[in-house]
């Protein structure tokens, strides 16, 4: 190989790598591995929810979150694996400290707790994923995040709706049933 044919492999290489760069920019990949946390938080606290929760309601609704975020997880981790970044599958520090907290509550306190903490997180990632969408560059992490704000915000809606009737009333019945369910964000594929 020549000089100048080395030259040109290298600087054809470099070219197509601050091409990728470019298209997963620092914003998009903050985002992605943010959003694979918030992911894989949910999940936990919904395991939690489905097992420890006094109501059946708050109960049903763990479990809707655990069989959502895990739908969601996966989409996120195979967008960052299109995308080369490398996400990981577990909440992070300040996730794993609510979960701790919420480990140690049980009957009503349980519930009650762990409904403050869908509303709180689902907000933060409502803020998350308006950001994407304004900011993000990689059209494949952008479309993940506008496919996924209605689905987080109804999930909020819904986290708000059964914090106040919990907060209330104690209830025995179940509304998180049929009309109620909420569809897991779409293939991007």
């Amino acid at each position: 190989m020549t000089r100048l044919e080395l030259t040109t492999a290298i600087a054809a290489t470099l070219l197509a790598a601050a091409a990728m760069a470019q298209s997963t920019n620092s914003t998009d990949e903050k985002f992605l591995k943010d959003f694979a946390q918030a992911n894989a938080a949910e999940v936990k606290a919904g395991e939690l929810a489905s097992t420890q929760a006094q109501n059946p309601e708050v109960k049903a609704f763990g479990k809707h979150m655990m069989d959502d975020h895990s739908k969601t997880l996966t989409k996120v981790t195979e967008v960052a694996g299109k995308s080369h970044v490398d996400v990981k599958e577990k909440p992070d520090l300040m996730h794993k400290g609510k979960d701790a907290l919420l480990e140690h509550k049980d009957g009503a306190k349980f519930d009650a707790a762990y409904l403050k903490a869908q509303v709180d997180d689902h907000e933060d990632a409502v803020k998350l994923l308006q950001k994407e969408v304004k900011e993000g560059q990689d059209p494949a992490v952008k479309q993940l995040a506008s496919q996924a704000l209605p689905v987080v915000q109804r999930h909020l809606d819904m986290a708000k709706q059964l914090q106040a009737k919990v907060a209330g009333a104690p209830s025995t019945k179940s509304s998180m049933t049929n009309g109620d369910k909420t569809e897991p964000v779409a293939s991007t594929h």
